[in-house]
């Protein structure tokens, strides 16, 4: 009981610590009603077709298979990985990626089996939006896409630059 009481104090105590003053809110969302009605069409696209399609997708497909397909996408976009570790200034993390981008490429069928992953070689997985996050493009405001659901606009903005070609498959949605 006393535990109890403890736990609970302490949880009010720290909901003290997130308020923030009203006049240093920002509005995060300034279009809410275009990001609801894109929500609402992606959620029922994904009832729809997406959902029915994985499920028997799952279903029909062996774990490992799908565990490979999903490998070979990560591999595609290893190399789009590499230079966003570049362009951030993190040189190592962008000769491993191409290392991992090597190895899985050879040892690994083309990327099916992530063999750099198994030797300790894990990836360091960087994209565009992430890259001008650093460069100092701010956020923006939030935003829903259709088919590819919610980002910041800056993200929306760079994603076409970001070399995915199964987006779905490389994103482990399947």
């Amino acid at each position: 009981m006393t535990r109890s009481v403890a736990v609970l104090l302490a949880s009010l105590a720290a909901t003290g610590c997130v308020a923030v003053p009203a006049e240093h809110r920002v509005e995060y969302d300034p279009w809410e009603s275009a990001n609801r009605g894109l929500y609402r069409f992606n959620d029922a696209l994904d009832r729809v077709t997406t959902k029915p399609i994985a499920k028997g997708y799952k279903k029909i497909v062996p774990g490992p298979v799908r565990q490979g397909v999903t490998n070979f996408g990560h591999n595609l976009m290893t190399p789009s990985s590499a230079l966003n570790n570049f362009l951030q200034g993190k040189p190592g993390a962008g000769v491993d990626e191409l290392f991992r981008f090597l190895i899985n490429s050879t040892a690994g069928i083309g990327g099916i089996f992530d063999v750099a992953a198994n030797n300790g070689l894990e990836p360091k997985t960087e994209d565009f939006g992430q890259t001008a996050a650093v460069w100092g493009v701010p956020d923006g405001p939030f935003v829903m896409l259709p088919l590819r659901g919610p980002r910041t606009l800056r993200d929306a903005i760079f994603m076409p630059l970001d070399f995915q070609p199964l987006p779905w498959i490389c994103s482990g949605a399947m």
